[in-house]
Protein backbone atom coordinates (compact mmCIF):
# COMPACT_ATOMS: atom_id res chain seq x y z
CA UNK A 1 0.00 0.00 0.00
CA UNK A 2 1.51 3.32 -1.16
CA UNK A 3 1.92 5.97 1.56
CA UNK A 4 0.76 8.50 -0.23
CA UNK A 5 -2.70 8.73 -1.72
CA UNK A 6 -3.20 10.15 -5.07
CA UNK A 7 -6.51 11.24 -6.84
CA UNK A 8 -6.92 11.22 -10.35
CA UNK A 9 -7.29 14.95 -10.06
CA UNK A 10 -4.11 14.54 -8.77
CA UNK A 11 -2.66 12.69 -11.75
CA UNK A 12 -4.31 14.81 -14.00
CA UNK A 13 -2.45 17.70 -12.36
CA UNK A 14 0.51 16.00 -12.11
CA UNK A 15 0.63 14.70 -16.07
CA UNK A 16 -0.34 18.51 -17.31
CA UNK A 17 2.75 20.08 -15.47
CA UNK A 18 5.19 17.95 -17.15
CA UNK A 19 3.48 18.39 -20.15
CA UNK A 20 3.95 22.00 -19.62
CA UNK A 21 7.40 21.32 -18.92
CA UNK A 22 8.26 19.14 -22.09
CA UNK A 23 6.46 21.96 -24.02
CA UNK A 24 8.39 24.66 -22.74
CA UNK A 25 11.61 22.62 -22.96
CA UNK A 26 10.69 21.80 -26.88
CA UNK A 27 9.79 25.36 -27.65
CA UNK A 28 13.18 26.84 -25.78
CA UNK A 29 15.00 23.84 -28.34
CA UNK A 30 13.31 24.92 -31.28
CA UNK A 31 14.01 28.68 -30.45
CA UNK A 32 17.92 27.45 -30.31
CA UNK A 33 17.23 26.09 -33.31
CA UNK A 34 15.69 28.68 -35.29
CA UNK A 35 18.16 31.69 -34.01
CA UNK A 36 21.14 28.60 -35.36
CA UNK A 37 19.06 28.57 -38.69
CA UNK A 38 19.42 24.97 -38.35
CA UNK A 39 16.05 24.43 -38.82
CA UNK A 40 16.93 23.56 -42.23
CA UNK A 41 18.00 19.87 -41.47
CA UNK A 42 14.68 19.78 -38.78
CA UNK A 43 12.82 16.39 -39.34
CA UNK A 44 9.26 17.44 -40.99
CA UNK A 45 8.08 16.46 -37.58
CA UNK A 46 9.63 18.84 -35.87
CA UNK A 47 9.09 21.51 -38.15
CA UNK A 48 5.06 20.51 -38.34
CA UNK A 49 5.43 20.54 -34.82
CA UNK A 50 6.88 23.84 -34.69
CA UNK A 51 4.52 25.47 -37.34
CA UNK A 52 1.61 24.58 -35.30
CA UNK A 53 2.51 25.60 -31.94
CA UNK A 54 3.20 28.75 -32.89
CA UNK A 55 -0.15 28.98 -34.63
CA UNK A 56 -1.32 28.10 -31.60
CA UNK A 57 0.71 30.33 -29.30
CA UNK A 58 -0.56 33.39 -32.17
CA UNK A 59 -3.80 32.04 -31.61
CA UNK A 60 -3.79 32.24 -27.61
CA UNK A 61 -2.14 35.58 -28.03
CA UNK A 62 -4.92 36.92 -29.83
CA UNK A 63 -7.25 35.45 -27.36
CA UNK A 64 -6.23 37.11 -24.38
CA UNK A 65 -5.41 40.49 -26.40
CA UNK A 66 -9.53 39.87 -26.92
CA UNK A 67 -10.11 39.43 -23.11
CA UNK A 68 -7.95 42.16 -22.73
CA UNK A 69 -9.87 44.30 -24.52
CA UNK A 70 -13.19 42.88 -23.34
CA UNK A 71 -12.23 43.40 -19.59
CA UNK A 72 -11.38 46.96 -20.18
CA UNK A 73 -14.53 47.95 -21.61
CA UNK A 74 -16.06 46.42 -19.12
CA UNK A 75 -14.30 48.43 -16.63
CA UNK A 76 -15.08 51.88 -18.18
CA UNK A 77 -18.72 50.77 -18.37
CA UNK A 78 -18.78 49.98 -14.75
CA UNK A 79 -17.06 53.18 -14.38
CA UNK A 80 -19.59 54.87 -16.40
CA UNK A 81 -22.28 53.62 -15.14
CA UNK A 82 -20.62 54.58 -11.08
CA UNK A 83 -20.12 58.19 -12.24
CA UNK A 84 -24.19 58.20 -13.55
CA UNK A 85 -25.38 57.37 -10.55
CA UNK A 86 -23.10 59.52 -8.17
CA UNK A 87 -24.83 62.35 -10.59
CA UNK A 88 -28.49 60.85 -9.55
CA UNK A 89 -30.62 62.36 -6.88
CA UNK A 90 -31.69 60.32 -4.03
CA UNK A 91 -35.26 60.68 -6.27
CA UNK A 92 -33.99 59.31 -9.26
CA UNK A 93 -31.93 56.29 -7.16
CA UNK A 94 -35.25 55.12 -5.16
CA UNK A 95 -37.02 55.15 -8.25
CA UNK A 96 -34.63 52.94 -9.92
CA UNK A 97 -33.94 50.52 -6.66
CA UNK A 98 -30.35 51.75 -6.50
Amino acid sequence: MPCTYYSTEDFLHMARAELNKATALLCEAVQLLRNGETMVGASPELTKWAADHDKRDREREERQRLDNERNAKNQADTRERMRLIAEMTPEQRRILGL
